[in-house]
């Protein structure tokens, strides 16, 4: 069961829970469109404007936490999204967030595949919540047990974080880490029948800045000693990637 010191809260409310396999906080669900809409209102950018999020919103149309059911549930991620900007939703939760490489989402999947899903009140982490994040988190959870039996499979914890049943996510590929691909295994209604995480490795995706998926979201680490290096001025800043508005 998570402990307190087991989980941090990011800038949005949503909590993070500690993964010793790679040494940092991993988002406890890929990143939402409640997530992403604080970022848009705060970012003085003209890229994300109103005719930005339209298009996104036309690939995976979004739904409020008290609509949210076994039956539309992925409408509540952020997907659609190509890898740059990502990352520019990376920088503005802080220092120390970034996207995770093949290798560390293999490896948080592979902590958790076995693990039971939590409780959620038990565990802390919808204590003292904003109402939208407390219903949200409460009306997934809710859904994915129902998607899950639907697919005949336990949902356990990796389930219960949408590593399952959730929506591709974007993970950098190769040592050094030079490409991008996706990992994840959306159900069947949202993204065709793909294969286990288990038995697959990521999907390369030669021109990711390029076109859109509508199955593509994200999910971010965190890494406080990155944050403390950052901070401290001991670290150089993430290279960052120009990103086009062509769709």
């Amino acid at each position: 069961m998570l402990s307190q010191d087991r989980f941090v809260i990011d800038r949005t409310g949503f909590p993070m829970i500690w993964c010793k396999e790679v040494e940092t906080y991993v988002h406890f669900l890929p990143i939402t469109k409640i997530q992403f809409e604080y970022f848009l209102c705060d970012v003085p950018d003209a890229y994300f404007d109103a005719d930005w999020y339209d298009r996104i919103l036309n690939l995976n149309p979004r739904v409020t936490p008290s609509e949210v059911s076994a039956a539309n549930y992925w409408r509540a991620l952020m997907t659609g999204v190509k890898p740059a900007e990502s990352q520019r939703f990376a920088a503005w939760c802080g220092p120390g967030f970034r996207l995770p490489t093949d290798a560390d989402w293999t490896a948080i999947y592979r902590s958790v595949e076995t693990e039971p899903a939590e409780d959620l009140h038990a565990s802390g982490l919808l204590e003292d919540r904003d109402q939208r994040v407390r219903a949200l988190l409460e009306r997934i959870d809710v859904a994915v047990v129902e998607a899950s039996a639907r697919m005949r499979r336990v949902p356990g914890l990796a389930g219960q974080m949408l590593l399952r049943f959730g929506a591709m996510e974007w993970v950098r590929v190769g040592s050094p880490p030079s490409a991008w691909g996706v990992r994840g295994e959306p159900l069947p209604d949202f993204c065709g029948n793909l294969e286990r995480p288990e038995h697959a490795a990521a999907s390369l995706v030669a021109d990711p800045n390029r076109d859109r998926f509508p199955e593509a979201g994200f999910r971010l680490l965190y890494s406080p000693s990155a944050a403390a290096a950052a901070e401290s001025g001991s670290a150089h800043p993430p290279s960052s990637e120009p990103m086009s508005d062509g769709g």
